[in-house]
């Protein structure tokens, strides 16, 4: 017997598990050494998600997998090797290969941001099925699930109201199918792009055409007056005329048209007087018969071109005008450019105190190109007058064009006191200057420079034709 724990009992050893009172390789159980290292589960050392059991005295041990384990607080999964292991903390399961996975989430899974999502039951990348559901419907185009590799397949809808639209379903430029603003409820023929269907639909200034399409013009009736309807487009037409235009008046258009904008003007002759004071374009219907006459009525100057602007003006007469200086044209000093192409200025008067450049009159810091001109009998009153055709204190080019019978004391033609270009054919002749010689019956040539191209001339004028005068360079011999 031996005493265990204050009992005398039979056998070799006291408590089960003990070791010291057997031999080795043995262990206690039931007061008796055995063969072994157990006597019950307790008696095996725990061994990370491995679950112990004593068989046979001898600690046997299992892997546990999927859930929490012996010396684990995540979850129990295998290694590369398939050896147990407590995963890394934020592990929620077991892939199918029993390692350690983190699964992505449903809408990683599922592709829901791309052009083909995933539909129904797929598999996550921890194998997990997870449910993406049916194909929802994108704008004009419906969704159907594939069966083979559960993967939304999309059909463009066109020609009619479809999915999230309810007006109609045409193309984009990509040729993907878009629904339409309202307002426009057909696919054009031409290209499936959305059409108009009504005028409302297509802003201010368009029209809704039969083809769907949005145009300046259907027809000639959308244009202006003298238009024409080309391709969608109002070809010429006015801007000014007596009735039927958006104005009856170059001053109103003036007015009216934004800068650097174009105005047209019918034929016919208009009363006028205006100021320029912005960036413009003004169109005639040309300057012969049937073309666009501006009437100064010989009280007032047809055009004052404000300093610092850039105009354009084309295609028609310019006649009657009267003023001091310029009494038809005045280009105002200090940055001001005017641009003449198939202009007549004729038939009008300067007069005053000190009268000059009847016709034109560039004043010193701007410029003025005058192409296909004419300037033609032109009037500075008085013994004092000045530059029957043109009075240039800064840069004037004639370009192919004549100055042709007019009249001053001094400079009958004109009078340049800064820089005068003549070229590609440009002709002064027949001007008078009533002074007598020495006055440039074609040009007195003022403290100026003059340039004359070998195809110009400035000849035949009264009593002379041009006249350096006080410094002035250049007269052709």
């Amino acid at each position: 017997q031996l005493c265990c724990n204050g009992n005398c009992l039979t056998g070799d050893c006291c408590a089960d598990g003990e070791r010291d009172a057997c031999a080795a390789g043995q262990v206690c159980c039931d007061h008796a050494c055995v063969s072994g290292d157990c006597c019950a589960d307790a008696n095996c050392a725990t061994e990370t998600c491995q679950r112990a059991s004593c068989q046979d005295h001898h600690c046997a041990y299992s892997p546990v997998t999927g859930g929490d384990g012996p010396g684990c607080a995540t979850i129990c999964c295998q290694d590369a090797t398939g050896s147990p292991t407590c995963c890394a903390d934020g592990t929620t399961t077991c892939d199918s290969n029993g390692h350690c996975c983190q699964p992505e989430s449903k809408e990683t899974t599922c592709a829901t941001g791309s052009a083909n999502p995933k539909c129904g039951q797929v598999p996550n990348n921890c194998g997990q099925q997870v449910d993406c559901g049916p194909c929802a419907d994108r704008t004009c185009q419906s969704g159907t699930c594939s069966d083979a590799d559960h993967t939304c397949h999309y059909t463009s809808v066109f020609g009619t109201s479809g999915p999230n639209c309810t007006t109609v379903c045409c193309e984009d430029i990509n040729e993907e199918s878009v629904c339409c603003p309202s307002g426009a409820t057909v696919c054009r023929a031409v290209d499936g792009l959305c059409g108009c269907a009504g005028d409302a639909a297509c802003g201010t200034g368009k029209h809704c055409c039969g083809n769907g399409e949005c145009q300046q013009c259907c027809s000639v009736d959308d244009c202006p007056p003298n238009a024409t309807c080309q391709a969608g487009t109002c070809v010429g037409g006015c801007d000014v005329c007596p009735s039927g235009c958006a104005y009856t008046s170059l001053q109103a258009a003036i007015a009216g048209t934004p800068t650097g904008g174009t105005i047209r003007l019918c034929p016919g002759t208009y009363a006028t007087s205006v100021v320029v004071p912005k960036n413009l374009t003004i169109i005639g219907a040309g300057d012969g018969d049937g073309g666009t006459i501006l009437d100064g009525g010989t009280t007032s100057r047809v055009f004052d071109i404000a300093s610092g602007v850039t105009v354009t003006i084309t295609d028609l007469t310019i006649t009657r005008g009267n003023g001091d200086v310029g009494g038809g044209i005045l280009v105002r000093p200090d940055g001001a450019s005017l641009t003449m192409e198939r202009v007549q200025v004729t038939n009008c008067q300067s007069t005053g105190l000190a009268p000059s450049g009847a016709g034109v009159s560039v004043s010193g810091g701007s410029s003025a190109l005058l192409m296909s001109c004419g300037i033609a009998y032109n009037v500075s009153q008085g013994a004092g007058g000045r530059g029957g055709g043109f009075l240039n204190n800064s840069t004037l080019t004639l370009d192919a064009t004549r100055v042709e019978a007019n009249q001053a004391a001094s400079g009958g033609g004109g009078i340049n006191f800064g820089t005068l270009v003549l070229k590609n054919g440009s002709v002064v002749t027949n001007n008078t200057a009533t002074a007598g010689p020495g006055n440039g019956g074609g040009i007195l040539n003022w403290a100026g420079t003059v340039s004359v191209s070998a195809d110009s001339s400035v000849t035949g004028n009264h009593p002379d034709d041009c006249v350096n005068a006080f410094g002035g360079t250049g007269c052709p011999a």
